[in-house]
């Protein structure tokens, strides 16, 4: 009976040391459902709120296309250069579904920016000429953590001298100063062939990598990432987007669980191990 005691107590103090330690991460978004996007709709979701919004040629692919497969759900996420006058170039391709043409890169970056003053735009300097993109706004607590999984796909070779890339930045509320701006890949970024083909472009890609980010300060947060055509947009590339997740600051009542578990635990073990009173 005092063994049983002693265990409940050491699974609830391990289960209240792990939530307080180690923060758990829930999808918010997969890129489910037959129509694009559909589990990160415009309207805002809760836990935590989340607006997204896109721009470009923008859709989702359903695992097995190409022989490819997300890492989330059935289907993920695609940005890419491909589209050709607001349509997607080959025509009905399945892999590059999105409705809408690419936009130039000041009016892409101008979208993912909007509101006080628009943060100098970095995709000039990378020679980006036209992409898509999406952004979502979401509040975040002090210790949030955002995270999603990327991939990369070109077209152009890693000696083409037009280096399309991938990319992510994040901005907290309406600052004239970005928070981070990263390139994910370029051509030269140790890309592996794939047997993905279409029409006259043979497609090169990287694995499936992560973008992690952490709030340092309470607010709201702005993160935007996208895929861009370089210099001219005689070659195409293409983002794949899946398992967008969000982990969230325990609760100080989950410290004051640990902690309480724990001590009902040390004081058992210690009244187990106490000698017994001498007989009188």
């Amino acid at each position: 009976m005092k063994i049983k005691f002693i265990a409940s107590f050491v699974a609830v103090a391990a289960a209240a040391a792990t939530a307080a330690h180690g923060q758990t991460f829930t999808t918010i978004g997969g890129f489910e459902g037959t129509s694009p996007l559909a589990n990160i709709p415009a309207t805002p979701l809760t836990n935590p709120a989340v607006t997204l919004r896109n721009l470009g040629d923008v859709g989702g692919i359903s695992n097995g296309t190409f022989g490819l497969a997300g890492t989330q759900g059935s289907q993920f996420g695609l940005l890419s250069t491909f589209s050709n006058g607001g349509g997607t170039y080959p025509p009905g391709s399945p892999f590059f579904p999105g409705p809408g043409a690419t936009a130039g890169a000041g009016t892409l970056w101008n979208f993912m920016f909007t509101g006080g003053t628009v943060p100098a735009n970095q995709l000039t300097g990378l020679g980006a000429v036209a992409g898509s993109v999406i952004t979502f706004d979401v509040t975040m607590q002090a210790g949030d953590q955002i995270r999603f999984d990327w991939r990369f796909f070109t077209s152009e070779p890693a000696s083409g001298g037009n280096a399309d890339g991938a990319f992510v930045g994040v901005r907290q509320g309406t600052s004239s100063t970005l928070l981070s701006f990263n390139t994910l890949a370029t051509p030269s970024s140790g890309l592996v062939s794939t047997p993905l083909s279409v029409g006259a472009f043979d497609f090169m890609s990287s694995a499936w990598g992560q973008f992690s980010f952490t709030a340092a300060t309470t607010g709201s947060y702005r993160f935007a990432w996208g895929v861009f055509d370089a210099a001219v947009e005689g070659t195409q590339s293409a983002l794949g987007i899946d398992n967008i997740s969000y982990a969230a600051v325990p609760e100080p009542t989950t410290y004051l669980a640990a902690a309480a578990a724990l001590g009902l635990v040390g004081l058992r073990l210690r009244r187990k191990s106490a000698p017994a009173p001498a007989a009188k």
